[in-house]
């Protein structure tokens, strides 16, 4: 079972959490020293749930290989998932 004051783990606001380290560890702000490898495993967390913007962290990271190899077919894909939420940075990305 999970703390009470933690969110179930399908919750909407672990991506936001997920989103908000992967910016964290890109930019090394919020007294963490900045990872870009570990930038792109918390946006791919939020990425697979679904959060859009953690999508369009994943698809800019993948397509300048930032914190991974550069991948530009992966990188389409997870900027389309974003374009498909209305992310307009993605869109101006893709």
């Amino acid at each position: 079972s999970t703390h009470p004051c933690q969110p179930p783990p399908d919750s909407p606001s672990n991506a936001i959490a997920q989103r908000n380290l992967g910016a964290a560890y890109v930019m090394g702000s919020y007294g963490v020293a900045k990872d870009e490898s570990k930038a792109f495993g918390w946006f791919k967390k939020g990425a697979e749930a679904g959060d859009a913007q953690s999508q369009y962290g994943m698809g800019r990271m993948l397509l300048y290989g930032i914190g991974c190899e550069r991948d530009l077919r992966a990188a389409t894909s997870w900027l389309d998932k974003a374009i498909a939420q209305g992310n307009p940075d993605a869109a101006e990305l893709r």
